[in-house]
Parts: C-alpha cells; structure tokens; sequence
C-alpha cells in the first residue's frame, strides 16, 4: 500500500512516501501557515505541497496514481489551512481521537 504522510507547520511543510511500512523517501518546503496569513492566500501552500509531493514521488520512483491514500496532520488542518478540523481536547481516549479523524476526498 503506498501512502504519503504530509505535516504541515507555521514555517515549513514535510512529507513522506511510505509502502509497506517503509519509507521511501520525504521532501519538505520552507512554505506554511505562515505564508497563507501573510499573503491572505491558500493557492501559496497548495502549490509548495504539489510540489514536494511530486519531487517526493518522483524520488520514490511512484506516481500520484499509485497513491492509496494521503493522511495530512498539523496546521493544515487549522482556520488558515486546507481543510479546518476542530481540536480533540486533552485528555483523549484513542476512541475520542479517532472520531476527531476526518476523511476527505479532493479532486484536482
């Protein structure tokens, strides 16, 4: 199953293709939350994670395809980010973490 992780933060953006349990290469980009507050625009991290995402996968020797699934955590998901989801306050069960977890499909 090939996955690619995706870790969003203030300052900078990182991924990671994984099959099987193992990772095959990452990438990351000095492009995050920060950028969409200062430009007032998303089209600035959309673009720096399709480009990491490619050169990740072009350096795994996959294509976008072949991806199963992508799973994204951080300030991707906070009121700046691609898709907001409402924190999980602490503490947590593992059941309560779980429905925290939103599942989405995007095209484009």
């Amino acid at each position: 199953m090939l996955a690619v992780t995706v870790d969003v933060g203030t300052t900078n953006s990182r991924i990671k293709v994984i099959e099987d349990n193992q990772i095959l290469s990452t990438a990351k980009s000095q492009v995050g939350i920060k950028d969409v507050a200062i430009t007032g625009e998303k089209g600035i991290l959309e673009d720096g994670l399709r480009h990491i995402i490619e050169e990740g996968l072009l350096s795994a020797g996959r294509k976008l395809d072949e991806v199963e699934f992508f799973a994204a955590s951080g300030m991707i998901t906070c009121n700046l980010g691609l898709l907001e989801i409402p924190h999980v306050v602490c503490p947590v069960s593992l059941n309560d973490l779980a429905k925290g977890i939103k599942k989405e499909s995007l095209n484009g």
